[in-house]
């Protein structure tokens, strides 16, 4: 599943030039990926309660064009790799139809307590997968 989310671009989030900071991509992907978990029914307070934590271990932007600041952005993110220790998510960044940014963020799948990686049992894998989507990859690894 493609998961969309939407923000209007704020004055805070601009640089010198009026354009959206190369900085406010990530976040902005983090509200698209805490949104996709979400509607899964298995939020990032609730993994993190059951012990599991996903540090992002890899992170990559890839910008098209320029957002300014009060335009209506759209995020597609979908889960386009998947086991039961990692996860890579990819985004497509939109105004108006157009793609102004693609990029993705990998994560591990951590143990809260001894903060080594670890594996995803198959009910929480199975969460995972609703948003699953391997043709939407964005920006290969």
């Amino acid at each position: 599943m493609i998961h969309q989310s939407h923000i209007v671009a704020r004055y805070a989030e601009t640089d010198m030039m009026g354009v959206i900071h190369h900085s406010v991509y990530p976040i902005w992907a983090e509200v698209a990926r805490t949104e996709q978990m979400q509607s899964t029914g298995f939020t990032y307070s609730e993994a993190e309660s059951s012990g599991i934590m996903l540090p992002v271990t890899d992170i990559r932007f890839q910008y098209k064009a320029p957002i300014f600041y009060e335009n209506k952005v759209v995020i597609n993110c979908a889960i386009t790799q998947l086991d039961n220790r990692r996860v890579k998510i990819d985004y497509e960044i939109c105004v108006d139809d157009k793609v102004c940014c693609i990029g993705y963020t990998k994560h591990i799948f951590m143990n809260a307590s001894t903060r080594k990686s670890m594996r995803l049992d198959n009910e929480v894998l199975e969460k995972f997968k609703k948003n699953c989507h391997p043709d939407f990859e964005k920006l290969s690894s």
